[in-house]
């Protein structure tokens, strides 16, 4: 029987994880399929799924981009365990495409 060891994997930040802040609405699924670390990302609220690329890792974070197509929004994200089970770091940050309009200055 063939025995699959999985080198640097981050293999405490599988799992599904939200975050505890109260507005924050992403939920993140780190799975490790055929050998592969694979992210899926939504609103858990609404269930919009987020397009996920870029993914990076180590034994001790996961990052990746997200995009969310009903704000236009871009993110950011890393995941980085914390020596605990069932918590782990994240650091997020995200472009917000809008628009502007010139203004005459007197």
């Amino acid at each position: 029987m063939a025995e699959v060891v999985h080198f640097n994997m981050p293999m405490a930040l599988v799992g599904v994880w939200r975050s505890d802040e109260d507005d924050a609405r992403s939920e993140y699924r780190v799975q490790i399929r055929g050998g592969q670390l694979s992210v899926s990302a939504r609103d858990y609220v609404d269930g919009e799924p987020y397009v996920i690329s870029n993914i990076l890792y180590d034994s001790q974070r996961v990052e990746f981009d997200t995009f969310m197509a009903s704000t236009s929004r871009v993110g950011h994200v890393t995941l980085i365990t914390t020596g605990s089970v069932n918590r782990a770091e994240i650091r997020f940050t995200f472009t917000d495409v809008g628009h502007m309009t010139r203004h005459q200055v007197d």
